[in-house]
């Protein structure tokens, strides 16, 4: 089995920190522009490391490393493409919110009416119901909801859910799962966690630390981005 490359990022445009021989600066974008999700940490010299990279990317995962600049410490920053979460979702138990107005729509189009007697339930049976990913239906992926503008129901906090729930799943071709609280107990792995996303800390930054004021729409995105640390082994 090949070892997985490891790139010094010494080369890299952002500095190391001060009293800190660590010259990887986070967050890291990928070549969508966006951040990684998951960095997982380990020793140079493992040997059970180049195991763990290949299961990543045997999972379909992007996956680059990079070492310190002690060259003792690698870094294995993780990140999924919408594809992947889509080929996951197929074939998992993962539900989604549905979009109100689209179900609706597609219900009525197909000649499916929900019974509802407002007078005895006054909730909307379309405020509740959640479904199965179905990767292709005709329905398409409208029917999922998601934040006004997105182009899928991938938004920024089920990304790293489901990254994760990835990242711990078995790979298609065989072998064994990584497992990830296991090896950090084990030292196997030195560390595990989410990445801040660059562009929604840079909006964050502005919305949020340099303006006083705060609405509700922007409590639920810094309640959306920070929550995913709680994601972490």
């Amino acid at each position: 089995m090949s070892t997985p490359v490891l790139v010094n990022v010494s080369t890299s445009p952002r500095p190391s920190r001060e009293n800190n021989n660590i010259a990887l600066d986070v967050p890291l974008a990928n070549d969508s522009g966006d951040g990684y999700l998951f960095c997982m940490v380990f020793s140079v010299s493992s040997t059970d490391a180049p195991d763990y990279v290949k299961t990543l990317k045997d999972l379909g995962l992007d996956v680059k490393i990079y070492v310190d600049s002690s060259k003792t410490i690698a870094y294995a920053v993780i990140d999924a493409s919408i594809d992947v979460f889509r080929t996951y979702c197929e074939n998992s138990s993962h539900i989604f919110l549905s979009d109100k107005e689209k179900l609706k729509s597609y219900c009525t189009s197909h000649g499916v009416e929900i019974g509802h007697n407002q007078r005895e339930v006054p909730i909307d049976p379309y405020d509740l119901i959640q479904l199965h990913y179905v990767k292709g239906s005709d329905a398409g992926e409208s029917v999922y909801w998601r934040p006004e503008g997105l182009q899928h129901p991938f938004r920024e906090l089920l990304k790293y859910e489901l990254c994760r729930n990835i990242i711990e799943s078995k790979p298609a071709g065989g072998g064994q799962n990584l497992k990830i609280a296991r090896y950090i107990r084990t030292k196997k792995i030195l560390g595990f966690f989410p990445l801040h996303n660059p562009s929604v800390f840079e909006s964050l930054y502005k919305n949020w630390i340099k303006k006083i004021r705060v609405n509700q729409a922007l409590l639920h995105q810094i309640k959306v981005h920070f929550y995913a640390y709680s994601l972490a082994f």
